[in-house]
């Protein structure tokens, strides 16, 4: 038996736009919430690296664990801030619509490589509504 395994984002489909709204969201949210703590907003937002509504690579809110993030967050607001981002953070995931758009001509070797006999995978991250999602846009839960 022949195995392929595929990690989903950035391989079978153009990574996911949607994380990013998410931690856009986060960070709107943790200004609100924690306003009258944070003092100058625009240099907060610098700190996470949110620049003219983008999140800059290399910084925490592009690759930082949650826990990562909290601490940022944390440091901003001069208090601990864990409770309500971990509350957060999972309401605008559960919340979250993937977008599921194929890297282009992936799909066809997906089907390719199935109708050859090869048993395929899926690597990620993504929560299991994510993934799911993600079977039933492609049509790949067969």
């Amino acid at each position: 038996m022949k195995w392929i395994l595929f990690d989903k984002d950035g391989t079978l489909i153009h990574f996911d736009r949607s994380w990013m709204k998410i931690g856009l969201q986060l960070v709107d949210d943790f200004m609100t919430q924690y306003e009258s703590a944070i003092g100058d907003v625009t240099e907060a937002y610098k700190r996470l690296g949110i620049v003219n509504n983008e999140i800059q690579q290399g910084r925490v809110m592009a690759s930082g664990s949650l826990d990562e993030i909290i601490n940022a967050f944390d440091n901003i607001a001069g208090q601990d801030v864990s409770s309500w981002a971990q509350q957060r953070s999972q309401t605008l995931v559960d919340q979250r619509v993937p977008e599921n758009v194929w890297v282009e001509g992936v799909d066809q070797t997906v089907k390719a490589l199935h109708q050859q006999g090869y048993k395929l995978g899926i690597v990620t991250s993504d929560t299991k509504k994510g993934v799911e999602q993600f079977l039933t846009d492609t049509n790949m839960h067969k």
